[in-house]
């Protein structure tokens, strides 16, 4: 098992999740710290832990390259067979780990492993809480993709352990507003979720985290730019992109004829959802070809 948390300037709630890493009852991990250059004392804690327990490794990088690049970076480093990402701001109860292998040990067509989520608030006070009503662990494929892609959830479940080949198969997370959206179809188009009734993920609500900061509604190239420090010069198309990636997905997965038939009715259904932001994206490139110098028309 291993466990990969990518941090930048996570000083003020990482040493509660590295607790509640360290407090859980499945005791046979690795945990990966990816420290995106941070400019507080989330390497000073980061270190300490790794000094205390020969399973912690603290991944020190020279320059911040961006939430993606992180993310993916430190499943790069990871060497068990099951991988789970962990956000410096989140935690676990102490069952967590052992009830997710438990899933897998119990079902080899379960791809990622999650339970129902309590949230809590910057002081640690209850906030809330979130069920997920998907049909995830259907044997039917474009059941499970439907429900990934239209049923409204916060894809926390892309937080759930997951099964490492599965996982290497897909393109990880994308470097846009929905790239942990279009991974959790990638998953479910090659296996199974099983995501427990117990509430035994902590998800913080705070000012500092991404979605409060970003409305993908209102701008999600700014969303898109938190995930990703490219400066290419060339004008994003993030859901065209995802919608392209969505494609791809289900070629590569075969699912069989009426099952892909299914997989792009829900892809079709996803288009009219967004419809709004995918000619928001055309409405860029038109503009971006009409201020090019005439000379490279």
């Amino acid at each position: 098992m291993s466990i990969g948390l990518p941090v930048y300037n996570g000083e003020r709630f990482i040493t509660e999740a590295l607790d509640s890493v360290m407090a859980q009852t499945f005791e046979d991990f690795e945990l990966l710290i990816s420290d995106n250059a941070s400019t507080d004392a989330t390497g000073s804690i980061a270190a300490s832990f790794a000094e205390r327990d020969q399973r912690v490794r603290h991944l020190r990088h020279a320059e911040t390259k961006g939430a993606t690049w992180n993310f993916n970076t430190v499943f790069g480093e990871a060497t068990g067979d099951l991988f789970v990402w962990l956000a410096h701001d989140d935690a676990w109860e102490p069952d967590f780990l052992e009830r997710c292998v438990e899933a897998f040990d119990r079902d080899a067509g379960v791809v990622l492993a999650f339970s129902n989520t309590s949230y809590v608030d910057e002081d640690t006070e209850p906030a809330g809480s979130r069920e997920y009503p998907m049909r995830t662990n259907s044997e039917r494929v474009s059941e499970r993709l439907w429900d990934v892609l239209m049923v409204w959830h916060d894809c926390l479940p892309v937080f759930g352990v997951i099964r490492r080949s599965a996982l290497a198969e897909t393109g990880l997370i994308g470097p846009y507003a929905f790239g942990d959206h279009l991974l959790l179809a990638e998953l479910c188009l090659l296996g199974r979720f099983e995501i427990f009734d117990d509430h035994l993920f902590r998800s913080r609500l705070h000012p500092g985290q991404s979605i409060q900061q970003f409305n993908v509604w209102v701008d999600h190239h700014a969303y898109g730019n938190w995930f990703t420090e490219s400066t290419s010069g060339r004008p994003p198309l993030p859901m065209w992109q995802m919608l392209g990636d969505l494609l791809r997905a289900v070629w590569r997965a075969r699912p069989g004829l009426p099952e892909t038939a299914g997989c792009l009715a829900a892809i079709g259904r996803w288009t009219i959802r967004y419809r709004r932001l995918l000619l928001k994206d055309l409405g860029i490139l038109g503009r971006y070809w009409w201020r090019r110098p005439r000379a490279r028309r």
